[in-house]
């Protein structure tokens, strides 16, 4: 071989393995790099769990160290299935309105016309929202209004436009496994135990929950003061709706026999939402016990942010 020859082919090799080193210092280096990116990721993951831990705990020990009307409370993470606090959740109770929940969810389930129109017999239930027979709204906005004025003869309208929401019920509390039993679509009891709708603050919070994934826009219609169907104005039954912050559902509850009932979802960051529930209060300790759990649980999140 030539000495020019040889020469040329040093040049190669020397080049060759240059590109070579190069190649593997690029694949120490991306490697290098997604490990760094996997760790700052895992210690990441690891201090929002141990934050989370100690935001749970300081929402547990501020709501022991309070005082409530209600026999059964419940603050829950719905995000991480998490239970913050609770006391006697898992006690059926006298659902009241709260059973409207589960009529709205149920009913999204059940073919109907698109349009609904209030009867005469609507307006026999129990209460008075002023509505007039004849009027016509559509399915969503009948349920948004049912929900957030607590309406008895919206309730009536739904569920008689609905002549298969009894099977897809049935179907719904078994799919979800819900020992829950509901006997009357508003929730109303008519003072008498045996028709009261039953169900632990587990049970119909994991229904609110559902209605909010499958409907946020029904849902966000409940966290309004006033609703207007057709050319009816409807008032919220809870006054001070407006000003819990990040709320994204709010329903209340009430009966003689049943005591005084809230529920809510909050969002206080983005993509964790907290389940409130207070049950068998007073009709109005209902209001003060709820700004009690939703002040602890705004405490605990911006002190731990």
């Amino acid at each position: 071989m030539k000495k020019k020859d040889r020469y040329k082919v040093l040049v190669a090799l020397f080049f060759t393995v240059l590109f070579i080193a190069i190649g593997i210092s690029s694949t120490q280096k991306n490697s290098l790099q997604i490990e760094t990116r996997q760790t700052v990721q895992s210690l990441q993951d690891e201090q929002a769990l141990q934050l989370r831990d100690i935001r749970n705990n300081l929402i547990a020990e501020l709501a022991q160290a309070y005082s409530f009307d209600a026999e059964t409370l419940l603050i829950y993470n719905l995000s991480t299935a998490n239970v913050i606090f609770e006391r006697q959740a898992d006690t059926p109770r006298n659902l009241a309105s709260l059973a409207k929940l589960v009529l709205a969810r149920t009913a999204l389930e059940t073919p109907s016309e698109d349009t609904l129109c209030i009867e005469l017999d609507d307006l026999a239930a129990i209460g008075d929202d002023e509505l007039v027979v004849g009027s016509c709204n559509t399915e969503s906005d009948i349920l948004s209004a049912m929900l957030m004025a607590s309406s008895n003869d919206l309730s009536l309208t739904i569920d008689r436009e609905n002549p298969g929401r009894e099977e897809v019920l049935a179907q719904y509390l078994d799919a979800y496994s819900l020992d829950m039993v509901i006997n009357d679509p508003s929730g109303y009891d008519f003072r008498s135990f045996e028709r009261a709708s039953t169900g632990s603050a587990s049970e119909i919070l994991s229904v609110a929950f559902d209605l909010l994934l499958v409907s946020p826009s029904i849902a966000q219609i409940t966290t309004r003061a006033e609703f207007t169907l057709g050319e009816q104005v409807l008032k919220h039954t809870y006054p001070g709706v407006e000003s819990i912050p990040e709320l994204r559902l709010l329903k209340t509850g009430y009966t003689d026999l049943a005591g005084g009932n809230m529920l809510a979802i909050v969002e206080p960051i983005p993509g964790e939402y907290i389940g409130l529930v207070v049950m068998k209060s007073g009709f109005d300790t209902r209001f003060s016990d709820f700004e009690k759990i939703s002040d602890i649980v705004s405490t605990g999140y911006r002190i731990t942010q």
